[in-house]
């Protein structure tokens, strides 16, 4: 594992901006095991995919109107996500295929904002 010093941090720079989200805030990012893809989601309740690989171009853009989204995480599969709700009235969570636009199956019971996702 890596020790994040001071001298390790002061060696980073900045690879990417990703502005595709046109000023709304960045609210959560995941990137697949391989390394071969970056999700995001933003305030405008948009999931964008990208393709690392390819300088990080923009692959897909997905909107949640309706749920909007808050965190994100990729499953197993890199076509698959799971997320969060952003809204005030709907606490689930939703397994989303983000290659045929559609979730997959909803996660219900949380009776607050979902604020933190992991997969294992």
């Amino acid at each position: 594992s890596m020790q994040f010093s001071d001298v390790v941090c002061q060696c980073l720079r900045q690879a990417r901006v990703f502005s595709d989200s046109e000023g709304h805030s960045v609210t959560s990012i995941d990137i697949t095991p391989d390394g071969s893809q970056l999700v995001s989601t933003s305030e405008d309740e948009a999931l964008r995919l990208y393709d690392v690989g390819k300088e990080g171009e923009l692959v897909k853009t997905l909107y949640a109107k309706k749920y909007g989204v808050g965190v994100v995480r990729f499953l197993h599969e890199p076509s698959t996500v799971v997320c969060a709700s952003s809204n005030d009235w709907d606490n689930s969570i939703r397994c989303w295929s983000v290659h045929e636009n559609r979730y997959l199956r909803y996660l219900k019971g949380h009776r607050a904002r979902v604020v933190g996702l992991e997969v294992s």
